[in-house]
């Protein structure tokens, strides 16, 4: 393929932004709009714009709001309905959306930047000459300002080791490649006149509800999230055999017949793989079929050069992948899942009710970076007291404001080049349903949660076995016969005894 020179420029930074306090050579193609009397938004022609004002408040939207009760609004209703309500009233019902957004909040005196729920679409900050500048990506900010990359030793050795790479490319905690610039993590907001950091989640204990009860408010809220999606764009969903994607496939039940479902073939995906078999047969009991995506295709070398050109750090990894997306569905947008309340599955081998930031930078596997280790241990002294005055599992907030929204999302933030996405799971309210069952329904090896959101939806699709393998069915074994916690317990301690002698062997 012979990329244009329009084409090209087109791909610089797309679909990224810049909220600014003076006027700039923005270095991409964009649209340029006035916030405030002093602060300027320089937003990429294929980010969607949509404003709404009403008396003093102005809203303005980056992205997209998804409303599950009435999936037929579009983005300027659901402004319309967020401007009813003073600031605070505001946070709680903003919280009950979808989406992928940064929304822009200016009101008299007060200029406030929020993003979703696992800031898929994100919030970069810098203070410079007492003046916040804002953007998307830290990249963008650091061209912006002419930055210089950190001078800090443990980080340059980070994003040089084979731990960044681990963890997709991902920065950690707030911190960036250039030290002037922070990153805006989940359930905050940035108050742009007052230059402060407010946490606004949790406000409240969280309750617990029975599992049929939080099944039938998850799964209901799901499906008005995919509908939603669906009414506005042309959707794609990977579909393989886990769980999250059996919810999305379970929630489609109404809409299937739009949806493409597919799956990227990588080496060593065969048809015996249960990645292939099952959703094939799921789709085919439904009259619809399973797409194998082929991804290994050249890559074309202007493409290539920009991808890079936008983050030097991207992954090379994903690079053939992204591409794929942009040569064959770039006008789709894709529908992948995962909950920011997985982390209880994720971290399954961690057992301590509190946790010390030795635990927090042994699971994540950070040890031997110092500055990751001040990180962990700031947002711990911060976060301990929350999550037991609020009745949240420590745990799962890791998670959710560390590794989702650093180490899974950063590869959507580099997709932005190709193709939009949206993760049907990506509201506050939705999460939270989540995080107040007991936590024994979330974690495997029988994800029984997940199968009661699944079966309320749509049970037919249960009677396929979700990851069916030896090693799955020998873990409920051990879960049976009362043995698995135990060694569980043992694999945490030799994996991070492990690590601690690889670091010291170099």
């Amino acid at each position: 393929m012979n990329m244009n020179t329009r084409e090209i420029e087109r791909l610089k930074f797309r679909r990224q932004y810049v909220l600014t306090p003076l006027t700039i050579e923005c270095p991409f193609m964009h649209n340029k709009m006035n916030i405030t009397s002093k602060y300027l938004l320089y937003a990429h022609v294929d980010l969607l714009l949509t404003e709404y004002c009403k008396d003093d408040l102005k809203l303005l939207l980056l992205g997209d709001l998804f409303d599950s009760e009435d999936p037929k609004k579009d983005n300027n209703q659901i402004l319309k309905d967020l401007a009813e309500h003073d600031f605070e009233q505001f946070l709680d019902v903003f919280s009950n959306y979808c989406g992928r957004y940064v929304l822009i909040y200016s009101r008299q005196n007060r200029l406030i930047v929020l993003h979703d729920a696992m800031a898929a679409r994100k919030v970069f900050y810098c203070d410079r000459n007492n003046d916040l500048w804002i953007a998307s990506q830290p990249f963008v900010l650091a061209n912006v300002l002419n930055l210089s990359k950190t001078n800090n030793p443990s980080k340059i050795k980070y994003y040089h080791s084979k731990e960044y790479h681990r963890l997709s490319n991902a920065n950690v905690g707030d911190t960036t490649y250039f030290d002037e610039i922070k990153q805006l993590i989940p359930n905050h907001y940035l108050d742009v006149n007052d230059h402060k950091i407010i946490r606004y989640w949790p406000v409240k204990k969280m309750e617990s509800l029975s599992l049929t009860d939080a099944a039938r408010k998850c799964s209901k809220m799901i499906k008005g999230n995919i509908e939603s999606i669906v009414s506005r764009y042309d959707v794609m969903i990977p579909f393989t055999a886990g769980k999250d994607s059996r919810t999305l496939f379970a929630a489609s039940r109404d809409v299937k017949d739009k949806i493409y479902f597919y799956l990227n073939k990588h080496a060593g995906i065969s048809d015996k793989k249960p990645d292939v078999y099952i959703p094939k047969k799921l789709l085919a009991e439904a009259g619809l079929d399973h797409h194998i995506v082929d991804t290994h295709i050249p890559v074309d070398e202007d493409f290539e050069k920009v991808y890079y050109e936008n983050n030097p750090f991207a992954s090379r990894f994903f690079l053939p992948v992204i591409y794929n997306y942009y040569i064959n569905f770039s006008e789709k947008v894709n529908l992948p899942g995962n909950c920011a309340a997985n982390g209880l599955s994720y971290y399954y081998s961690f057992r301590k009710r509190t946790a010390e930031t030795e635990d927090l930078v042994n699971i994540i596997g950070l040890k031997r970076f110092g500055f990751a280790r001040e990180y962990y241990a700031e947002w711990l002294a911060k976060c301990a007291d929350i999550c037991r005055d609020y009745n949240i599992s420590i745990i799962s907030l890791f998670y959710w404001e560390e590794r989702l929204t650093n180490g899974l999302l950063q590869i959507q933030l580099d997709k932005d080049i190709a193709q939009e996405e949206f993760n049907p799971f990506n509201s506050r309210k939705l999460i939270s349903y989540y995080l107040s069952v007991n936590p024994a329904y979330i974690v495997p090896p029988y994800y029984i949660f997940y199968k009661e959101i699944i079966r309320q939806l749509w049970p037919d699709v249960l009677k396929v076995p979700i990851n069916p393998s030896l090693r799955n069915s020998l873990i409920r074994m051990l879960k049976t016969i009362g043995i698995l916690d135990g060694i569980y317990k043992i694999k945490y301690k030799l994996t991070h005894a492990c690590r601690k002698y690889s670091e010291k062997d170099g």
